[in-house]
């Protein structure tokens, strides 16, 4: 039978985990909750409550990582480690980020542990930056790393799902705060929910929502309820403008507009093109001639990048897009192609205004097919000559 247990602390319980004992995480300390006794039960009579450490946690669950638990501490800033220490006699949590503690400047929003084939902790940030923290506590390696995210690259934290796109193909994508990784599309639409769920009845629950913009039919997906997590198709009927209706159980849920994410994703339609994010979250996103600018918002600029005189009317598809590593420049390849003669021209764009720095002209015969940018920001392009091959751009 279940049973309750006070732990002598104002503190907000932000996560439990289990070690030999119940680790708990509150907003201002961490506590081992156990039996008296070694190997003996846990019962509403054989308890043991004790302060590990007074650090503080953010609300994100905690990590089991072999014998330690993976915690962000308050504010965000740090990861720490809560393990047992056999010359204090209890547990202890040293700072993972000591050795830099810049990188994390934003704040940590959630993370996610990857055992194989490298034990690795994914960690996102406020502003869409993903992070690696390379970890083998038996080997003594903390080892952080920044990741800059375009292309068609993806990586997997526990915010993944998939989406049907067009031509039948499934991505696999990240959504955080509004970035997107790995995803090429036309509109996105990212509001909070803030106030109560209400049950409609008839097995309809409507969502409040001010300003809502959808329409019955679409398909939203919506991120950090306790009861209503997922994709739903979206129900006509008379609920008030500031609601949205979905078909699901009623469970009583209140909302505080910061936590909980409702999101319309709409795919382009036609070819599969290349995507690129910048350092704030905007997309660029190359279809059959030319690129959109996608914003955080939704909103679509198909004329922000344009080079000088308009794309060439041999343009034929969009094959690479590429963001430098400081979010300064934006490098595209443009497939062209005049009768039986194939060609592609790079660009090299200014983000800050969407003006041309330089086009490069390939000789005839030569394809691109991809593109990406070494940490010198040296354009590479695979290309298909004779044979295919890597070509470097300075």
């Amino acid at each position: 039978d279940a049973f309750e247990l006070d732990i002598p602390t104002s503190n907000t319980i932000r996560w439990i985990a289990s070690l030999d004992a119940l680790m708990v995480g509150t907003s201002g300390d961490e506590w081992r909750i156990r039996a008296t006794s070694i190997d003996a039960a846990l019962t509403p009579t054989n308890f043991n409550i004790r302060q590990q450490t007074a650090r503080g946690c953010r609300n994100i669950q905690a990590l089991e990582v072999n014998e330690a638990v993976l915690f962000v501490d308050y504010v965000g800033r740090k990861v720490r480690e809560l393990t047992y220490s056999d010359e204090k006699a209890k547990f202890v949590s040293p700072d993972l980020t000591a050795l830099a503690e810049h990188i994390t400047e934003g704040g940590i929003t959630s993370h996610a542990h990857q055992r194989n084939p490298d034990s690795i902790v994914w960690c996102t940030l406020s502003d869409g930056t993903l992070l690696s923290m390379t970890y083998e506590r038996e080997q003594d390696v903390v080892a952080w790393a920044r990741h800059l995210t375009g292309l068609t690259q993806v990586d997997s934290t526990t915010s993944t799902s998939t989406y049907p796109a067009a031509g039948g193909y499934k991505i696999t994508y990240i959504s955080q705060n509004g970035a997107i990784w790995g995803i090429p599309v036309t509109d996105r639409t990212l509001i909070f929910l803030s106030g109560d769920a209400r049950d409609v009845g008839g097995g309809i629950v409507a969502l409040p929502m001010t300003g809502q913009p959808f329409s019955a039919g679409q398909t939203v997906r919506i991120e950090g309820t306790t009861n209503y997590d997922g994709e739903f198709t979206l129900l006509s009927g008379d609920a008030e403008a500031n609601e949205i209706l979905i078909e699901d159980t009623y469970v009583a849920e209140t909302f505080d507009g910061t936590e909980t994410v409702v999101q319309n994703i709409a795919l382009s339609v036609g070819t599969l093109g290349k995507m690129a994010q910048d350092s704030s979250g905007n997309l660029y996103y190359g279809y059959d001639v030319g690129i959109s600018k996608i914003s955080i918002d939704g909103t679509i600029d198909n004329t922000y990048i344009v080079p000088d005189g308009g794309w060439p009317a041999e343009s034929t598809e969009v094959r690479g897009v590429v963001v430098s590593n400081d979010s300064t420049y934006l490098y595209v390849v443009v497939r062209q192609q005049v009768v039986a003669t194939v060609r592609f021209d790079m660009y090299k764009f200014q983000l800050s205004d969407g003006s041309q720095v330089w086009k490069v002209t390939t000789g005839v015969n030569a394809d691109g097919y991809d593109a990406d940018v070494d940490e010198d920001d040296n354009l590479y392009v695979c290309k298909v000559e004779a044979h295919g091959n890597l070509g470097k751009y300075a």
